[in-house]
């Protein structure tokens, strides 16, 4: 556990609201919280004396912010999407304005670590994308409304990856407002989207999908629509919360409502008709539950599938309440050799791939989301009880 930031927890900030998404960005420079009550606070993590750049105020917000994240070309834009079937773009005040930290008189209160807050406000320039636009979307829910789960940036910050609750992913040109491509996944919602490679260079060809239907499925867009998935993963047997990709166009993980996140090599992938074959000869074994207020009824006894192709199955983590996730550690420092996870318990959990076990378990509350530093040894999680907590 010493290789992993798990120790020394220091209280960033106390936030008031549910926090649902908190991520770095590609230089590590900036941090962005989503909550519940509407606020995206954009925080400079440039040193170690936190300031906050601004507070973005979502507009047509449903229950809550399902995703946000920082651009990777221009750190004062971030995306925040809701249950809606729109994109919002937001620009944040940069640190050298006069209402930003360190700019002026007009400072807000200090967070916990000593940074100073700016006031939010509503007057955030915003653009609003619609995801989908072009295509019909059957199968709307029954309001007529569908929503975004997941969404993910290209390295190049040319396009959007969503996952929707109509059971579509969809590929989305941010300048033209235009979606290019749109696979009809699953047969739940779409909850988790990752780009094969991260986007890198641009690259958006190969990417995955995890649903609530307890598959997870690769994706080429260079495919017609009617061809299917490239590849499809079979083991899970609850639905999909999170996926996310090691970056080198093969390693993949998925975290699921059976407790367990399974890494995958999408080289030993089911082609679809075959996935499609094994599953009407042996159903996947799924539980009566609720997952937002029920304690997962099965033991790990109970929830073997014998479909089962991951390079490795995790456990001791529990995935409940929320759409929790789960991440690969850093390449650049850690060669991706960690997983680690959010947990309904209040933990970040840590397993070592080398040896498949959990070598570290941090303690506090439910913590959906959780983002390690790209180059330091250095995490932040993000809790409900709208805790943003520092590990070193």
């Amino acid at each position: 556990s010493k290789y992993v930031p798990c120790v020394h927890p220091k209280l960033v900030d106390a936030l008031g609201s549910r926090a649902y998404c908190g991520r770095f960005s590609r230089s590590g420079n900036v941090f962005a919280v989503a909550c519940q009550d509407r606020r995206i606070h954009v925080y400079d993590t440039s040193n170690d004396a936190w300031g906050v750049r601004g507070v973005v105020n979502a507009r047509a917000l449903r229950w809550t912010v399902t995703d946000c994240a920082v651009s990777p070309v221009d750190e004062s834009i971030l995306f925040y999407a809701s249950i809606t079937p729109y994109v919002h773009l937001a620009r944040v005040p940069d640190s050298s304005t006069p209402d930003s930290p360190g700019g002026g008189s007009n400072a807000g209160r200090r967070t916990t670590s000593g940074g100073t807050q700016t006031p939010h406000s509503d007057s955030t320039p915003h653009q609003s994308l619609e995801i989908g636009r072009g295509f019909a979307s059957p199968g709307l829910e029954r309001d007529g409304v569908f929503g975004v789960w997941s969404c993910r940036w290209s390295s190049d910050g040319t396009t959007l990856l969503c996952g929707t609750s109509d059971a579509a992913a969809c590929v989305h040109d941010v300048e033209r407002d235009v979606t290019v491509v749109r696979h009809k996944a699953h047969d739940g919602d779409v909850n988790a989207v990752a780009w094969a490679n991260g986007g890198d260079g641009g690259d958006t060809n190969v990417y995955f999908t995890g649903s609530d239907d307890c598959v997870v499925k690769a994706w080429d867009t260079r495919a017609a629509p009617r061809c299917g998935p490239v590849g499809v993963f079979l083991g899970h047997t609850e639905g999909v919360t999170h996926v996310d990709s090691r970056d080198d166009g093969r390693h993949l993980l998925s975290n699921g409502k059976d407790q367990t996140v399974r890494v995958w090599d999408s080289r030993r992938a089911w082609s679809n008709e075959d996935a499609a074959a094994w599953c009407r000869r042996r159903p996947i074994p799924v539980w009566s539950w609720d997952y937002r207020f029920m304690a997962y009824p099965a033991s790990e006894e109970k929830t073997t599938f014998r479909a089962k192709r991951a390079l490795q199955t995790l456990r001791g983590h529990r995935v409940d309440q929320t759409l929790i996730r789960a991440y690969f550690s850093p390449r650049s420092t850690t060669g991706g050799r960690y997983v680690y996870s959010g947990s309904g318990d209040g933990a970040v959990c840590f397993w070592d791939l080398q040896t498949g076990e959990l070598v570290a378990k941090t303690r506090g509350a439910l913590v959906r989301d959780c983002a390690w530093h790209p180059f330091k040894p250095r995490l932040v999680s993000v809790a409900w009880d709208g805790a943003v907590v520092q590990w070193d």
